[in-house]
């Protein structure tokens, strides 16, 4: 940046609120006569970008024992004159209260590799930080990037110029001038909170049915010891609510749509950590769907293509009759009928395995991987044998009648089919959809 044009933009923030009597001016903002401020630089910069630091130069775990955890950052001097640096003073912020935490002597900045200024790295022990902030642990809550919740200590950073200015950090904005790698600002910092947190959850149903939620299934960052209660708003288009309970699984009533418009039912859950803090509350939305309608035989016509071993291009295709078999409420095993007998496939059978060998239905795996279709949505669960992530690519009922679906699936393996299935005992709602 030109030092002329920084020089300026710091003058005019700090001489707007310039008093003209020195002795009501402490700061004697009026004598500053060069720009100076403090440039964060390093990891300390990486740290801001990253998820996992939520907008901080560095984090805490609210489970864990920081007794002898560090608050770390490295920041360079930037001014036309070096030696016009006394010292920087870091202050914690809390209800409105700054508190000096450290002051940190010139002599602890040196030139530093490939650039003009001189640069420090900044250590404070985390309870020094903590006791300022008050000293409650359960001041604080995990922070959460996805909903935008962060909570932290508030670090500020005044520069004392060795002509007895002082360099505020509320004379430093951080906006989007300065906001980049090549300079972002030291002044002003954030030591994040971390702990497990769940992002919303959103449950389907058919009408009629329980809704059971297991809440520790989406909290990242560990569920032991952690504790839930919740509680749901009335909906009058819905009935068999229970507005309130504890325990791991929520057990939200059973459920019955009133309507045959969409309708939800909203619940607010409220973790309790180990610790006996509160954890961020998230909420779980139920959703209604039609029951699926999947279960039955179908003749099918797969074409499959992939990788052999990664490596030589394979196609087959096969055809036969699957059997779409319902495990639980829109959750189906598929299976295959041959001269071997009843194989799980996968959604393949033979027109993607049949790349493998003659005797590939001998040699498919059992594994987990089921389909589901719920509201309207059909997608893979579980995993197969060798633990390939599928997917499908694309889904559609291609006649009138809704008899034949096709549908595209690929896996992270590189293998990949287009299955063609035709209903063979009996037609599905015209309703159903994909």
């Amino acid at each position: 940046m030109n030092m002329k044009i920084f020089n300026i933009i710091l003058l005019a923030s700090v001489l707007i609120s310039a008093c003209t009597d020195p002795e009501l001016d402490p700061l004697q903002r009026d004598k500053l006569k060069s720009g100076s401020t403090l440039a964060l630089r390093g990891q300390s910069v990486t740290n801001l970008s990253s998820e996992d630091f939520a907008t901080g130069v560095d984090t805490f775990n609210l489970l864990a024992d920081n007794s002898n955890k560090t608050f770390s950052f490295t920041c360079d001097f930037v001014s036309e004159n070096i030696s016009d640096l006394q010292s920087v003073d870091v202050f914690v912020v809390a209800k409105g209260t700054r508190t000096k935490v450290l002051n940190v002597p010139a002599s602890a900045f040196v030139k530093a590799e490939g650039t003009n200024f001189n640069r420090a790295t900044i250590t404070i022990p985390h309870k020094t930080l903590f006791d300022a902030a008050g000293g409650d642990i359960c001041a604080f809550k995990p922070s959460d990037v996805v909903s935008g919740t962060i909570s932290y200590i508030d670090i500020e950073n005044d520069i004392n110029l060795s002509d007895g200015t002082i360099v505020p950090a509320s004379a430093i904005v951080n906006s989007s001038l300065f906001e980049s790698t090549a300079f972002y600002p030291a002044h002003k910092l954030r030591y994040v909170a971390k702990g497990p947190v769940s992002p919303p959850v959103k449950a389907f149903l058919a009408s009629g049915t329980p809704l059971e939620v297991d809440l520790t299934a989406a909290f990242v960052g560990g569920s032991a010891g952690v504790t839930f209660e919740w509680t749901a708003v009335d909906n009058p288009n819905v009935d068999g609510e229970i507005f309130s309970g504890s325990g791991s699984i929520l057990m939200g009533g059973t459920l019955v749509n009133l309507t045959t418009k969409k309708q939800s039912v909203v619940y607010t859950v409220v973790p309790t950590l180990p610790n006996g803090c509160k954890g961020l509350p998230f909420t779980v939305t139920t959703a209604f769907c039609d029951a699926s309608e999947l279960a039955g035989t179908f003749s099918a016509k797969t074409t499959g293509a992939g990788l052999w071993g990664g490596s030589d291009a394979c196609t087959s295709t096969w055809e036969g009759t699957v059997i779409w078999e319902e495990l639980s409420e829109g959750v189906y095993n598929v299976k295959t009928i041959s001269p071997n007998g009843d194989t799980f496939i996968d959604m393949s059978q033979g027109g993607y395995y049949g790349c493998y060998g003659a005797n590939a239905q001998n040699q498919l795996p059992e594994g987990t991987l089921r389909i589901t279709h719920q509201c309207d949505k059909l997608a893979f669960i579980g995993t197969s044998k060798w633990d390939e992530v599928y997917k499908f690519d694309d889904v559609k009922v291609d006649d009138k009648n809704g008899k034949k679906l096709t549908i595209k699936w690929s896996n992270t393996y590189g293998e990949a089919a287009v299955v063609e299935l035709t209903r063979t005992d009996k037609d599905w709602p015209s309703s159903t959809s994909f």
